[in-house]
């Protein structure tokens, strides 16, 4: 069975919300430490971006969600071309509606599959690191 989790970036305090709690109503958030405090609420419709996890980790073990930045390589080429090979990319992972899965996007739009990753690796995410993206993707993950 695959695990359905999800995180939160919440946009009034820029925090990201690894662990939340929602209220009974469904329309507010709080980090999981509300319990017996009081506690800072953000409205759940319009000031947080919930992410969902893909179901993957990265090559250190750190779970993949929307919205992270990863650096992976990729194969190029046709499986038995001479000239096929692999090569560095980094794009942000986003839920492509035409596959119904995950995928890397390049330039603002979905362009390879997260399952057809090689050693994916978590190194931001676009609401903490949104420099990361204006970044050229040149040498292989460490």
């Amino acid at each position: 069975m695959r695990e359905i989790k999800f995180r939160a970036w919440g946009k009034l305090k820029s925090k990201m919300f690894g662990h939340f709690a929602i209220n009974s109503s469904g329309n507010r958030i709080a980090d999981e430490e509300y319990r017996g405090h009081s506690c800072d609420w953000e409205n759940l419709t319009s000031d947080v971006v919930l992410m969902q996890y893909t179901g993957l980790k990265d090559k250190n073990g750190v779970e993949i969600y929307e919205g992270d930045v990863v650096r992976a390589m990729k194969w190029f080429g046709l499986s038995k071309h001479p000239y096929r090979e692999q090569r560095p990319i980094k794009g942000n992972i986003s839920w492509d509606e035409s596959s119904f899965g995950f995928a890397v996007d390049k330039d603002g739009k979905p362009e390879w599959c997260v399952f057809d990753l090689l050693e994916p690796e978590v190194i931001g995410n676009i609401y903490e690191n949104p420099e990361l993206l204006e970044e050229k993707c040149q040498s292989k993950p460490q």
